[in-house]
């Protein structure tokens, strides 16, 4: 997390304080991963959404009650809050159970000490290694806290005693200071059941619910040169650390088919073939100039003058873009909080082998996704993108131009940070 929200998150706190909630920050280990968890006493839930709301924090779906999300975005980052209303319940769906009530606030106190005790972080870090599957990311607090920390072993032996059958072994490895990989841990049969169905309730429910609603469908789209790839990529990327569950699908024309398209076009002939041309140089052997004059353009772009192929295309294409919507599109709105395409449908009205008119009605009838535009001037396109002629380049921020009422956001990508504008977009939406 950014320095600048490490201290907004610590004003966050203070008010709370200043308003008397009773709340404590569960570890320390959001200000490095910006994902943050917190225990709310039930009292107080209502004074803490107000905190929140006029920090502009969301809340993020109303399923389970107990254990709310909440996401803000701040210094161009994305910033995750979970509140566990009553007690820290383990994870999304429970998993601690009724040993959540061991660990919840009673009363308010300082910004700087509402904090839970340095026996319940160790419990918890504990309960976590023994229970997850990515187990480094607990290691560097666990020993930050048993080297660092005065620790009632008395109170931790009581705490471990309510989730482990050997808990009286553990407290004497923490005592001596063992890493928590040299710490064997046993859960007791009310856990182990516990933790078999953890969370699988609130999950089938969650699914449930994205079947009615599912998740934003975003389609970002652009002259060649414009930085799609790049601008998706580092997207993604940015979405994923900051805990957002997302999909990303390429969706062009030439790859990522449903239909064997490519395998017909090749068969065709086309009346026309242009693109910009090759330079030969002097020194070239003539079985080099023979080469290029097979290839004589950097990007070949077939031209078919047949009103029947060019009306036909778009119904193809339609048919294509319906597959890939609910063959993988769809799906994925389901188990992801948010799914973006590289490219889509849009990206036809660039072709030159496509009837307009027989598009927008296709287009008209297609699932239809929040489109994003990114571009740029001709000129530097061009030398983004070199091996295309300025003239279609022109000619393709035209045909995007048309639609300029469909998008959610047009970013220029010339000395802008498209990314953070775009996540910024999303985090409201999500």
């Amino acid at each position: 997390m950014k320095p600048k929200n490490i201290s907004f998150i610590s004003s966050v706190a203070k008010q709370l304080s200043e308003n008397n909630i009773a709340y404590r920050l569960i570890d320390s280990r959001w200000k490095k991963r910006g994902d943050i968890d917190i225990i709310v006493a039930k009292k107080d839930i209502s004074a803490f959404e107000q905190v929140l709301h006029k920090n502009d924090f969301r809340r993020k779906g109303r399923w389970p009650p107990q254990s709310r999300s909440y996401k803000a975005f701040h210094n161009e980052e994305i910033i995750s809050l979970g509140a566990h209303v009553g007690g820290y319940i383990g994870g999304f769906g429970g998993g601690l159970g009724r040993i959540g009530k061991k660990l919840s606030p009673s009363t308010s106190l300082p910004a700087e000490k509402s904090i839970l005790s340095p026996e319940e972080r160790l419990f918890i870090l504990l309960y976590k290694y023994g229970s997850r599957k990515q187990r480094q990311k607990y290691e560097e607090e666990f020993n930050q806290l048993v080297s660092t920390e005065k620790i009632n072993y008395s109170k931790l032996s009581s705490l471990c005693s309510h989730a482990f059958q050997n808990y009286t072994s553990i407290t004497t490895a923490v005592e001596e200071k063992k890493s928590l990989s040299e710490i064997t841990l046993h859960f007791n049969s009310t856990q182990k059941l516990a933790l078999r169905f953890r969370g699988k309730p609130n999950k089938i429910l969650k699914r449930v619910y994205k079947l009615i609603k599912p998740s934003p469908y975003i389609t970002i789209v652009g002259c060649n040169g414009s930085g799609k790839s790049t601008t998706v990529k580092k997207l993604v990327e940015k979405l994923r650390q900051e805990n957002i569950e997302t999909a990303h699908i390429y969706s062009g024309r030439i790859q990522f088919q449903m239909l064997p398209i490519n395998f017909f076009l090749k068969l065709l002939k086309p009346d026309k073939i242009e693109g910009k041309k090759v330079d030969q140089k002097e020194n070239q052997t003539v079985t080099q100039k023979v080469a290029n004059e097979k290839t004589e353009y950097a990007r070949e772009v077939r031209i078919f003058n047949s009103p029947l192929l060019n009306n036909l295309a778009p119904f193809v294409y339609y048919l294509e873009y319906l597959l890939r919507y609910f063959i993988q599109v769809h799906p994925k709105r389901i188990f992801n909080d948010i799914v973006i395409t590289d490219r889509g449908y849009l990206d036809l009205f660039t072709s030159p082998n496509m009837n307009k008119k027989v598009c927008r009605f296709f287009f008209s009838i297609l699932p239809r996704p929040k489109y994003i535009l990114l571009w740029n001037e001709p000129q530097i396109l061009a030398e983004r993108r070199p091996e295309f002629r300025i003239e279609d380049l022109q000619k393709q921020l035209h045909d995007y131009e048309q639609f300029s009422s469909l998008y959610l956001l047009k970013i220029k990508t010339d000395n802008y940070n498209a990314v953070d504008a775009i996540a910024k977009k999303i985090e409201k939406m999500i």
